[in-house]
């Protein structure tokens, strides 16, 4: 997961390999750490990866207000 998110350049070849990492994380979050999932942020990262493509790499925008 910090490799995705800590990125600073995006490969598209690995897309479908990132969405997964992400998807498998938010699983792994909602098994073992339920209430992070009532917080925004955790659903924002099934959203990263195609953030990623339409915005460039995560180190290029904050998710901070």
């Amino acid at each position: 997961m910090f490799k995705v998110a800590y990125c600073d350049f995006f490969k598209p070849v690995l897309l479908d390999e990132w969405k997964r990492v992400c998807q498998a994380f938010v699983s792994d979050v909602k098994q073992h750490m339920p209430s992070l999932l009532e917080k925004q942020k955790t659903h924002l990262i099934l959203h990263l990866v195609d953030s990623m493509v339409k915005f460039g790499p995560c180190s290029a925008f904050s998710a901070e207000r």
